[in-house]
Formats: C-alpha cells, sequence, structure tokens
C-alpha cells in the first residue's frame, strides 16, 4: 500500500518549513510506503529551498513540483497527477500552515482500512491562536467536536485521505473555472459523494491550524463566512432544492440573526453577538450565492 501525502503551498515558507518538520517525525503505518511531496503553486520556485533545507536537516525525501496555473484547485489537482506519478493507493492533503501529530497518519490510515480504504476519511483539525486574541474573537475557533465516525456528506482538504482508486474510476478533478474562489474542495467532495463514496469523519487523526493574527478578527472572519455560504449555496441547490426556496431561507436567517446580534450588543455580551454576526455574513453569502456570485479567496496572502 501506497501512501502520497501532500502539501499544496504558495509562499508561506516558514509555516510550511513547521509543517513539514511535523510530518518527518511522523509514525508510518505498518506494511505501507510514504511518499511525501510538495506542490508549489508559485511558478517562481518559492518553496524549493525551504523544501530542500528540511530534507538536508531531517533526511526525508520530499517529492517537489511546482504548478504554474495560479489557482489552490490547480495544485491539488497537480497533486492528484503526482500522485498518480507514484502509482499511490491513498492521497492524503494536509494544509500548509499545519502541524500533524506524530501517530496521526497511523490513526487515518487505521481508520481508513476499517473501511477497505474504499471510504473518505476526514480528520479533526484544531486551531491554536496567539495569547492576545480577545475571548469575544477565539470563542469563533472553537468548533463543536464531530462524533467519532460521524458520516458527512462533503469535507475540506485540511485533513483528509481519499482513494486514488474512486478518483481515477471517476476521473474527478477540482474545480479549475475560478482558480482563485473558495470551496473548490467542498464542491469536490460533495460531488465523490453524490458518485457513491461516503465520507467519515475520525477524531483520532489530529491537526493543528496556526491560525495568524491577521485572521482573527471579526472582518476577516464575516468574509470568510460569507464565501461558505456562497458554496453553501450551490450545494443546496444541488441537493434539489429550488433557488427561491434558498434564498427565503437566507433572507429569513439574514433578519432572524442580525436581530439577535443587536440584542447580544444591547446584553453586553459580546461573543453571542459576534456569533450571530457571522450568522448574518453566512447566509447574506447563502443569498447572493443563489445570484451567481463569487468570490476569489485565495488572491491574497495570509502569513
Amino acid at each position: 500500500m501506497l501512501i502520497n501525502v501532500c502539501i499544496c503551498t504558495f509562499r508561506r515558507a516558514q509555516l510550511l518549513s513547521t509543517c513539514l518538520r511535523s510530518l518527518s517525525a511522523i509514525t508510518l503505518p505498518a506494511n505501507c510506503s510514504v511518499k511525501l511531496s510538495v506542490v508549489d503553486n508559485d511558478e517562481a520556485g518559492s518553496a524549493r529551498k525551504t523544501v530542500e533545507d528540511i530534507q538536508a536537516q531531517t533526511g526525508t525525501d520530499i517529492g517537489y513540483t511546482i504548478e504554474v496555473k495560479r489557482g489552490i484547485p490547480c495544485a491539488r489537482n497537480h497533486a492528484i497527477e503526482v500522485a498518480n506519478g507514484f502509482g499511490a493507493d491513498l492521497l492524503v492533503f494536509v494544509d500548509d500552515d499545519e502541524v500533524v501529530d506524530p501517530d496521526w497518519l497511523a490513526e487515518l490510515y487505521e481508520v481508513s482500512a476499517e473501511y477497505d480504504h474504499q471510504a473518505v476519511i476526514h480528520g479533526a483539525v484544531q486551531s491554536k491562536l496567539d495569547p492576545s486574541v480577545p475571548p469575544s474573537i477565539a470563542g469563533l475557533f472553537s468548533t463543536r467536536e464531530r462524533a467519532e465516525r460521524q458520516e458527512l456528506s462533503a469535507c475540506a482538504t485540511d485533513n483528509v485521505m481519499v482513494p486514488m482508486a474512486f478518483i481515477n474510476q471517476h476521473k474527478l478533478r477540482f474545480d479549475e473555472s475560478k482558480p482563485l474562489a473558495g470551496g473548490t474542495d467542498t464542491i469536490f467532495f460533495t460531488q465523490a459523494n453524490k458518485l457513491g463514496i461516503q465520507i467519515y469523519h475520525t477524531n483520532r487523526a489530529k491537526v493543528t491550524e496556526f491560525v495568524p493574527l491577521s485572521r482573527t478578527n471579526l472582518s476577516w472572519l464575516s468574509k470568510r463566512k460569507f464565501r461558505a455560504g456562497v458554496t453553501d449555496a450551490w450545494r443546496k441547490i444541488s441537493r434539489g432544492r429550488s433557488k427561491v426556496g434558498v434564498m427565503l431561507s437566507a433572507a429569513f436567517q439574514v433578519l432572524l440573526y442580525s436581530l439577535k446580534s443587536f440584542l447580544f450588543l444591547l446584553a453586553f455580551m459580546p461573543l453571542k453577538r459576534n456569533e450571530s454576526f457571522l450568522r448574518v455574513a453566512k447566509a447574506c453569502g447563502v443569498f447572493m450565492g443563489c445570484l451567481g456570485f463569487s468570490v476569489d479567496s485565495y488572491q491574497k496572502i495570509d502569513y
């Protein structure tokens, strides 16, 4: 069994270095070969030195390729081709701003084996914030833990293992029509799920995401929720809901959570106010997504 672990990156050398260092120290699954690869989405090859430095310092063999077409879906599709070049049975994606637990890959693999490597397995992602972030913002990163083996209709590429046979059988690829837009991973896995593959969550395979200060404010978070809403509109409509019905529901959510946000403001409950405000932002994204609106999420780099 050959596993290809891939990181797609774009001009985030320090974060990538930390990620690769954690990957060089993982426990390998029994009876498996593991290939580690980096897809650099910078045509100038800015990540090459980082990869070479980590190889020299740790002795870890790391494949390095460049995807010159700008956009995260382009880099992810390049990763699929790299995995096929290796003859990989399983492709694992992690983000360049994450650090993996030492037993992360072994746990991911063991859960996958329970489904005979015929399912997508998504692991847990924990956010690590700077201590200076106030509770009214830090609380927004506290995610409710999913149940072990909870079945999902979609997931992200932030910590996921995918069987290559299914990808190749259905010729699945990430949508490159809007290369700088967000949500293409959610769309990819939604389509995969519709084609018949199950997606399961596990809390056993853990990674930690280091959140830069530039993302710990209500402005950035509301834009992120808006983008998520745009993608959610596509998912709702693709499941058969009417566009008008989705828009009416979103409009109601905007009114409801705007009122809640105002009431929590009066009650001096900043975290609850912010939570409601983000619900407004996501509902606005759903409404605009129904109208065909899209956002170039990856135009700007967060370090």
